[in-house]
């Protein structure tokens, strides 16, 4: 199928340069091989770690919100580090190993907190975007349990995993599907949302109602969260936004909303995350 994610084999360990930028490393992973990269700068600031949305590539050189943060952190001169998760990239330099019915909540989360390890970061702010600022709790969760201290959390179109699990069955239900999904236990989906057609498998949303019944995983400990949306984005309402709040049990939270949709624009995006990441700054 024209578009389809395809599994590529790229087991040997590699380093690669991209546009004289960063390296592109190959780890471990949390059973599949996965590509990062971490740009260390001097400073004793903690590193941002960039928790990207579905079907992305982080490891764009261009056109990506993680590159527009690369940008930011440079400019603070702190340490940043991105990669995708399994089954994500578009090119076989970034592409990290697997096929999309590999890629479930519990492994985006697994991948996220494997890449954290291999950074040997003590302290990380979580920057995340679409469903990477959904399960910014969870993995703040686990990695506090693996001794990684979690400083801070920022958001944009914030889509926790309940949330997509609905947008998903919409866009199967739309495309006339829903019974064969049913039957079947696989569809392939097109949505004007999505960057190709995607196979998706009913496995995939096993225990996901989990993630929405989580009890606050960082009550009263007073961390800096900032969530982004935008007033005109379906997928990461203000109510969604509120109730993803929630599961941080965080007192203060704040919500902006700007009038915009769920691609929040580069300038909008790095205007909120400035001054809030320049209070980290040594």
């Amino acid at each position: 199928m024209a578009g389809e994610l395809r599994q590529i084999d790229e087991r040997a360990s590699v380093t690669e340069a991209v546009g004289n930028q960063f390296q592109i490393e190959e780890i471990a992973g949390a059973g599949f091989p996965l590509k990062a990269s971490i740009e260390q700068r001097s400073g004793s600031s903690p590193t941002v770690l960039c928790l990207g949305g579905l079907l992305s590539d982080q490891l764009a050189v261009e056109g990506s919100r993680a590159q527009a943060l690369s940008d930011l952190c440079q400019q603070y001169g702190m340490s940043f580090v991105r990669f995708n998760y399994r089954a994500h990239g578009f090119s076989p330099s970034t592409r990290s190993s697997g096929e999309f019915h590999d890629v479930t909540i519990a492994g985006l989360i697994d991948d996220t907190v494997a890449v954290a390890g291999w950074s040997e970061a003590r302290s990380v702010v979580l920057v995340g975007s679409s469903i990477g600022a959904g399960i910014m709790p969870f993995v703040a969760k686990q990695l506090k349990e693996t001794g990684t201290e979690v400083v801070g959390f920022y958001g944009v179109s914030a889509v926790p995993p309940i949330a997509l699990r609905d947008f998903v069955l919409s866009q199967i239900s739309r495309n006339g599907l829903l019974a064969e999904f049913q039957r079947d236990g696989e569809v392939v989906v097109t949505s004007d949302t999505l960057p190709f057609p995607v196979s998706v498998q009913q496995a995939q949303f096993d225990n996901i109602v989990d993630y929405a019944r989580a009890l606050p995983v960082l009550a009263d400990e007073g961390l800096p969260l900032g969530l982004l949306h935008g007033h005109f984005d379906t997928l990461s309402t203000q109510a969604i936004n509120r109730e993803l709040a929630i599961l941080f049990g965080q007192p203060g939270v704040e919500i902006v909303e700007v009038d915009e949709g769920h691609e929040i624009s580069f300038e909008t995006m790095t205007a909120f995350l400035s001054s809030r990441l320049s209070q980290f700054v040594s």
